[in-house]
């Protein structure tokens, strides 16, 4: 479990009866979008607090890096929304570059 602030978040998801003990780990972007969730944020606002565009918000979320400008703006826009959100923000760094 990582946990920063007082946000905590686990590794891996919920466990269901039919699924392995050793489940994969949500993505990146279905990590930023429920802590997003849990927090209470909209979009929008974490857009317009962090001087990132929605449309690349959204696409981190929803797992489009292509759409991204670049490796570099995006590992920063990675890292910038961790961090908002409370996260370990190395370690979603970490794992999105294992994604990409």
């Amino acid at each position: 479990m990582w946990q920063k602030d007082d946000v905590a978040v686990s590794d891996s998801e919920e466990q269901t009866d039919n699924q392995p003990k050793s489940a994969p780990a949500a993505s990146v972007g279905a990590l930023l979008k429920a802590t997003r969730t849990r927090l209470g944020q909209d979009l929008k606002q974490v857009s317009q607090a962090l001087r990132i565009r929605q449309l690349f918000l959204q696409a981190i979320e929803d797992g489009r890096f292509d759409e991204l400008p670049g490796p570099t703006y995006a590992l920063g826009f990675v890292r910038s929304y961790a961090d908002f959100l409370g996260l370990d923000s190395e370690e979603v760094v970490r794992r999105f570059r294992a994604e990409t």
